[in-house]
């Protein structure tokens, strides 16, 4: 299965094939879609990491580093790792929106830029050195979430209770999203990651004794790849996927049919 496709529904939407899927689209319960955002803060950014700003096929043919914005060739880099970590690390904090695509592509020696608006993006955990950076690094918010406090919006604050939790609340964007605990990855991103299931994956050594994957992030539940419908079918993995969209089409017919005789 494609990593593209996880930003759509798995098994209510037919012929996921990557960014281009069919005319029917089911997204998944967490999709959100991106609203275009200015791309001077990048280029800003990208001049004080000391990108070479040139348009010349002849610069950009050579063997440094191809950084483009939005589909556009805008200069060179000699440090990919350096660049990408460093993009990465101001996505995760702020610094730039956090629905900026960064995807560094080692096999064509590119580094792509996306704030355009209209894309599928899914929110992730984010491992680093085969542990989640919500419990390496924010061991007070891990802990008000297993004590039973939800995560709001950035009108909640994290110190305010309410929801149906006895702990306090965490706010998502500022205790999870800010903090680099919680990462939005779009289509593109998504096929440069290595995903894992649950935590437990990270530890999990490969069968026949070899060392763990090196994961890079961790998904928030693996229920939030299915869409509103097929993740209300009972044990929908253990159908098969012509059954689970037979349903769904059976389900959103019955619920198209009561909304007529409503109105």
């Amino acid at each position: 299965m494609c990593c593209a496709s996880i930003s759509v529904c798995v098994r209510a939407t037919t012929r996921c094939a990557g960014a281009s899927v069919g005319l029917v689209k089911n997204l998944a319960l967490l999709t959100h879609i991106s609203v275009a955002t200015p791309s001077q803060p990048v280029r800003d950014a990208m001049e004080a990491l000391g990108v070479r700003f040139t348009t010349d096929p002849a610069h950009l043919s050579r063997g440094a580093l191809r950084v483009f914005i939005n589909g556009d060739p805008i200069g060179t880099h000699d440090d990919p790792a350096a660049l990408h970590a460093a993009l990465r690390a101001l996505k995760r904090t702020g610094g730039l929106s956090v629905f900026t695509s960064i995807v560094w592509d080692i096999r064509t020696n590119q580094l792509t830029v996306c704030t355009e608006g209209g894309r599928f993006m899914r929110p992730l955990f984010v491992a680093r050195g085969g542990r989640l950076v919500l419990a390496a690094e924010a061991p007070d918010v891990m802990a008000r979430l297993l004590e039973g406090g939800g995560a709001g919006g950035s009108g909640g604050g994290s110190g305010s209770s309410g929801g149906s939790g006895s702990g306090p609340r965490v706010d998502w964007v500022q205790d999870l999203v800010l903090t680099g605990a919680v990462e939005y990855l779009d289509v593109e991103e998504m096929n440069v990651a290595m995903i894992a299931m649950t935590p437990d994956d990270l530890r999990r050594e490969r069968p026949g004794g070899g060392a763990a994957p090196c994961y890079t992030h961790v998904e928030l539940a693996p229920g939030a790849m299915l869409g509103v419908v097929a993740g209300s079918i009972p044990f929908s993995e253990h159908n098969q996927v012509r059954g689970v969209r037979g349903s769904s089409k059976t389900w959103r017919r019955r619920r198209a049919r009561r909304r007529r005789r409503e109105y």
